[in-house]
């Protein structure tokens, strides 16, 4: 018969998990845990890390729910440098034509201009969406086939 893990175990459990994650900044996670739903509070760089924080936490036994309650963003990100980490990706991805413009409102990305195929539209989203401090991406990119 499967024995319930305590709520002391579960929330040591997760906190290991979450620290030997490679791609995780765990110290600035908090966990708890009450009858096995797992909260996470604190911070992540990305929407991709929080994603990342919540697999890791409902990857443990006992873990019955999780609960996010994660800021996302370093704490010096600005929309400034969000904009400014987009473009420079932008610029580097060979599939998004020059013809592509980003800006940055409360750490959402909007995505403009005009790309004559659906895979420049795809590959600019892509190029963005993991960036520091990036809550969503809104791609109002146009298509204009030739």
């Amino acid at each position: 018969m499967y024995e319930q893990s305590s709520d002391q175990e579960v929330e040591r459990t997760v906190g290991d998990e979450l620290r030997w994650s490679p791609d995780l900044v765990s110290d600035l996670i908090a966990v708890t845990v009450q009858d096995g739903a797992v909260t996470l509070s604190g911070q992540v760089a990305s929407a991709a890390e929080q994603q990342r924080a919540e697999r890791a936490a409902a990857g443990v036994r006992g873990v019955r729910t999780v609960n996010l309650d994660l800021r996302v963003g370093r704490l010096w990100d600005d929309d400034a440098d969000i904009a400014h980490e987009a473009i420079v990706s932008l610029g580097q991805a060979v599939a998004v034509p020059d013809s592509v413009h980003v800006t940055s409102d409360q750490h959402v990305l909007t995505l403009s201009g005009d790309v004559q195929w659906e895979h420049e539209r795809e590959a600019a989203d892509r190029a963005v969406r993991h960036g520091s401090g990036v809550r969503s991406v809104v791609n109002d990119i146009e298509l204009t086939p030739l």
